[in-house]
């Protein structure tokens, strides 16, 4: 493993197995494809991102490589690049830049992606913490910020919300043609060469500085509270114009996408993630429902405990841990299992089994919905956010309206009498 704090590097950007890493992010489930057929159309006519013909491309300082930002669409969709344009991209230096590297979520697999786009890029990231980041990341050419030498900030990083506008605009990404950012945070914000071309994959506008705000707001202590209200309003000011210097948006979802044009004044093109899971046999389902979530409140884990307790039914929820742990612990009944952290091949078993997959937060994307589709689980989600793109209601899942225990109960009972029309 190659990790340095950020500083000018020297390894060439490079397209090489550009066609092995596309395959992933081409293969999209029949299933979310005919979820998000519907809003496509939508979304071509309203969003002109990405498109050579469009007028910021054509303006650009250097149109060809908004050729390659079109072309990458064009790869991830379906896994083609023509030789000629290969030829350009190889002679291309690229960066890859990741809010933060601590743990090993939807968004680290989605980085994954992008470095099998692109092995020999260098990732600039926050901070990096090698113990609990993907193993995958270990052979990597990681490079961090200033942040890193501070104690503790691998575990507190969140807490340095104030310094990472700086911590950004610090490193020197002067020598690189073409930038990518996989993006949640404050990443979008590192500075580019004029002819250079910065595209961002959005995984959401940073949710405690815009929509949620008032939501994470009420959820902390007085101390954090009046921190918060200091602090986030400049936090704001700066996301907003740092948008402004991404050159293309690219979002997992359109929900996410609404959310850059409402706080961005940005057009965007929609690429939904592609789950790593490859479902093996179906097979028959055992009398379990399934949890997969990290333990913070917004993933609302809470509401599928409650909602087993209260039916006595069986949960076994999937988790590397979270600032809510404690909590759902104590209230969980005897129903409730608790795997901790699993392997990739446990993990499989687990949804081939479940009964069906709970859902009860608001996420942007939401891969493990797909990821349990792809075993043929159906899915009981919360009626908001990305899994409206994934889910066919009545079909591969049932949607419940409000974020509430009753809710969700209603919701598994109407499942557990009707069923789904794609269900094993």
């Amino acid at each position: 493993m190659r990790h340095t704090v950020a500083k000018a590097g020297k390894s060439p950007g490079a397209f090489a197995g550009i066609e092995n890493g596309a395959g992933r992010l081409a293969g999209m489930s029949h299933t979310v494809a005919e979820a998000s057929k519907r809003s496509r159309t939508v979304r071509e006519a309203s969003k002109p991102s990405l498109c050579v013909t469009g007028t910021r491309a054509l303006t650009h300082p250097r149109a060809s490589l908004c050729v390659i930002a079109t072309r990458i669409a064009s790869v991830l969709y379906n896994g083609k690049i023509c030789t000629n344009e290969r030829k350009v991209a190889m002679q291309l230096k690229v960066a890859l830049v990741h809010d933060w590297l601590v743990s090993n979520s939807g968004s680290e697999r989605v980085l994954l992606d992008l470095h099998e786009l692109w092995p020999d890029a260098p990732i600039y990231t926050l901070v990096y913490d090698e113990q609990n980041a993907p193993e995958w990341t270990h052979s990597c050419d990681v490079r961090t910020t200033f942040l890193q030498k501070i104690p503790g900030a691998t575990h507190r990083y969140k807490m340095l919300l104030s310094l990472m506008p700086k911590a950004w605009e610090a490193i020197d990404l002067l020598e690189y043609d073409l930038v990518v950012s996989s993006c949640m945070s404050c990443c979008k914000g590192v500075i580019t060469r004029p002819d250079a071309l910065h595209v961002c994959y959005c995984h959401s506008p940073i949710r405690y500085v815009w929509d949620r705000y008032y939501e994470y707001l009420e959820g902390t202590d007085p101390i954090r509270r009046l921190a918060m209200k200091r602090i986030i309003p400049k936090v704001r000011q700066w996301d907003y114009l740092a948008a402004q210097r991404v050159d293309e948006f690219v979002a997992n979802s359109d929900f996410v996408s609404n959310r850059i044009r409402k706080y961005y004044r940005r057009d965007s093109v929609t690429i939904h993630p592609a789950s790593p899971v490859r479902a093996g046999e179906i097979c028959e389902p055992d009398d379990y429902y399934l949890v997969v979530s990290r333990f913070v409140g917004y993933k609302r884990v809470d509401l599928a405990i409650e909602a087993c307790n209260r039916l006595g039914r069986r949960l076994v929820v999937v988790s590397s841990g979270g600032e809510e742990e404690k909590n759902l612990r104590e209230m969980a009944g005897p129903t409730v299992e608790f795997r901790g952290a699993v392997t990739d091949d446990e993990l499989v078993g687990l949804y081939a089994h479940a009964k069906a997959f709970l859902f009860p937060g608001v996420e942007d994307f939401g891969l493990t919905p797909v990821e349990a589709m792809s075993a043929g689980v159906p899915v009981l989600a919360f009626g908001e956010g990305g899994t409206l793109e994934t889910v066919v209601s009545g079909k591969t899942g049932l949607f419940f309206e409000d974020q509430s225990v009753a809710s969700l109960v209603d919701c598994i009972q109407r499942f557990e009498r009707d069923g789904v029309a794609l269900s094993r």
